[in-house]
């Protein structure tokens, strides 16, 4: 109580002394002599913070009006700072995505799957290694949906390094730590695991011919670009044959003797392994298709989630699965459509607050955050 009365009386005598300054009052107390107040104690000078942001909220809002002025009809835009939505526009307007699409299949992805999940590929044959490890038979190289699998050339090929992949040469290298020294039945890709549709309908051809994706397939090494140098723009026609052929390349270089020529098919329901390679955890998966802005990942990942949880390896099947994983995390799922999960096709759409949930929900660190390309840095 006591100290309560303390700042009411101190109070009372700052508006005591103000008002005198502010009235040109003279003071009979030397205490009171000097320079002039010139702002009371209790001033809204005194709360600059206030004053700032509200202040600079007006000034944002007055310049971001600027700039939509010429295209407010086509545009939507959210702006928070923290939890709180300082700046809206059309906010469930829906319009073309493009590449922000991968933030809400890289979240589900992670969401559905799991921050452990990794990606197995797999060399089996039904022929064990006999005497002098010779495979009496066909090596089959089953594809499991691994969208980084490559060699270290094409890993190479990259201007941005360095790159996360999964390596062709360590599932070589394991293939002759098995004993295998010869494969008189060849090598045979499996690509089975997704559906046969290796491209996007309504995907422009200048996509593929511009190696801004190559065919999809459950067996993609190098991006399923049979030539990537001097640039990715030659794509190969049957991925499960050129993933055969390139297995068979770096056995030759091995010592490994491999009769046949590369081919497809689909491997023997419960054939042994032989070798196999993980991929990198998802997290890094994600990460390196947010960070590379990788449309290949992103269709890998749809139909991956169309196998697990839908009904097949296929991308009706994915988008159904991405946009109920959506829901279920309660974003607004109207503000979602795609045909893909890049954003490369231009019927996707995608509203400003179904992306702004989005990152919410992601939150400032994790996967989706530390994914992103840092300017001057990755």
């Amino acid at each position: 109580m006591v100290a309560a009365l303390v700042v009411v009386l101190a109070v009372s005598s700052a508006f005591a002394v103000a008002g005198l300054a502010s009235t040109g009052g003279a003071s009979s107390s030397p205490a009171l002599a000097g320079p002039r107040l010139a702002t009371p104690i209790l001033s809204a000078r005194r709360a600059p913070a206030l004053l700032r942001s509200s202040v600079g909220r007006v000034r944002l809002a007055d310049a971001l009006d600027g700039v939509l002025s010429s295209s407010r009809a086509s545009t939507c835009l959210t702006v928070e700072e923290g939890s709180r939505s300082i700046y809206v526009h059309q906010p469930d307007l829906r319009l073309i995505p493009a590449s922000t699409m991968k933030v809400l299949t890289g979240m589900a992805a992670l969401r559905r799957l799991g921050d452990s999940f990794t990606f197995t590929t797999s060399v089996v044959s039904p022929a064990v290694v006999g005497a002098g490890g010779v495979v009496d038979g066909p090596l089959w190289l089953v594809g499991s949906g691994d969208p980084l699998l490559s060699t270290s050339d094409y890993a190479a090929s990259f201007r941005n390094q360095p790159q996360v992949f999964t390596s062709m040469e360590v599932l070589a290298d394991r293939v002759v730590a098995a004993g295998v020294r010869e494969v008189r039945g060849g090598i045979v890709g499996d690509d089975s695991r997704f559906d046969g549709v290796y491209s996007v309908p309504s995907w422009k051809p200048v996509y593929l011919s511009d190696g801004e994706v190559g065919p999809i397939s459950a067996l993609m090494v190098n991006d399923n670009f049979a030539q990537f140098r001097p640039r990715k723009a030659i794509a190969t026609p049957d991925p499960a044959v050129h993933g055969a052929t390139i297995l068979t390349a770096l056995l030759q270089a091995r010592g490994v003797v491999v009769g046949g020529s590369p081919a497809r098919g689909v491997a023997p329901d419960g054939a042994p392994p032989v070798a196999s390679i993980s991929s990198p955890p998802l997290p890094e998966v994600v990460g390196e298709m947010l960070r590379e802005s990788d449309n290949a990942t992103a269709e890998m990942l749809t139909k991956e989630l169309g196998k697990r949880f839908g009904t097949a390896g296929s991308w009706d099947e994915g988008i159904k699965v991405i946009r109920a994983t959506l829901i279920t995390a309660g974003l607004p799922g109207d503000g979602y459509s795609a045909v893909d999960g890049s954003g490369l096709d231009v019927a996707d759409r995608m509203s400003c607050r179904i992306l702004m949930d989005a990152l919410d929900l992601a939150g400032p660190t994790g996967p989706v955050a530390s994914g992103f390309a840092v300017a001057g840095r990755t």
